[in-house]
């Protein structure tokens, strides 16, 4: 029997149900300690599911705009009133850290863009998007968030412009966040995947990829979006130089975040 609801007709006790079925089955999540303070119109806006002698059976989602709930993962987003947990204010390193940059780059390159707004930097005033290269890598930062485990219960979400006040500018990192961004968790490992489970998500609005493609890590059908351009350098990460030259005889390839394993995949666009 199917049964249609919307989250002005179903039960509220049922709803935490829904929920956690949702993030075993469709976001392969553990089950959260959700409350329902957290439930609202902009979370679920309609849902179908299937009840037989076992109870539920399958849900399917037609929106998540929103995920709400409390996870186990303590996700703190870095902003300009806490920016001291991640750089010191008017202390600068005397020359670049290349070890440092270089392990932040990966973070960046993993990058998920939440934003069209275009970034300004608050120290040279320069507009727009920053593009760097490097470990085999093209991409722009500014309007993307970085995810970096700082333990194995605490993730930094990170703005990537920052990247450009650590790579230009020589901001210096605090050791914290510098030990953490070296030796943590890297992207596109198993490790990474886990903890980023659960509090990553990607609404459909945000699946930028149209034609049908299978994961080249897990198999699946892509969900997920570009991450970066790759490029034949594989030093050290420094400013991208555009070479005309090589954007005429080379084909451009790109590599995605697919959403379902949280891996890297090559993607045939």
């Amino acid at each position: 029997m199917k049964v249609f609801s919307t989250l002005n007709t179903c039960s509220k006790q049922h709803i935490p149900l829904l929920i956690n079925v949702y993030c075993k089955v469709v976001l392969r999540r553990e089950s959260v300690d959700i409350s329902l303070k957290f439930l609202s119109k902009k979370i679920l806006n309609q849902y179908i599911f299937d009840i037989d002698h076992n109870g539920l059976k399958n849900l399917l989602l037609y929106q998540c705009i929103f995920w709400g709930g409390k996870t186990k993962m303590d996700e703190k987003k870095i902003e300009r009133d806490n920016i001291e947990l991640i750089l010191q204010k008017s202390q600068f390193c005397e020359e670049k850290d290349q070890e440092f940059l270089n392990s932040l780059w990966k973070y960046a390159l993993f990058s998920k863009s939440i934003s069209r707004t275009l970034p300004t930097c608050l120290i040279c005033d320069k507009f727009g998007e920053f593009e760097f290269e490097g470990l085999g890598g093209i991409k722009k930062v500014g309007n993307g968030i970085m995810y970096i485990p700082i333990t194995d219960q605490k993730v930094y979400a990170v703005p990537d412009i920052l990247f450009h006040y650590f790579f230009i500018h020589n901001v210096k990192p605090t050791d914290i966040f510098r030990d953490a961004v070296i030796h943590s968790y890297k992207p596109n490992t198993n490790q990474y995947g886990d903890i980023l489970k659960e509090i990553y998500y990607l609404n459909k609005k945000q699946s930028r990829v149209k034609k049908q493609i299978r994961c080249s890590n897990c198999g699946e059908l892509f969900e997920g979006y570009i991450a970066y351009k790759l490029s034949r350098k594989k030093e050290d990460v420094q400013i991208y130089k555009n070479r005309i030259f090589n954007n005429i005889f080379n084909r451009e390839q790109y590599i995605g975040v697919c959403i379902k394993c949280l891996h890297y995949s090559v993607m045939d666009i």
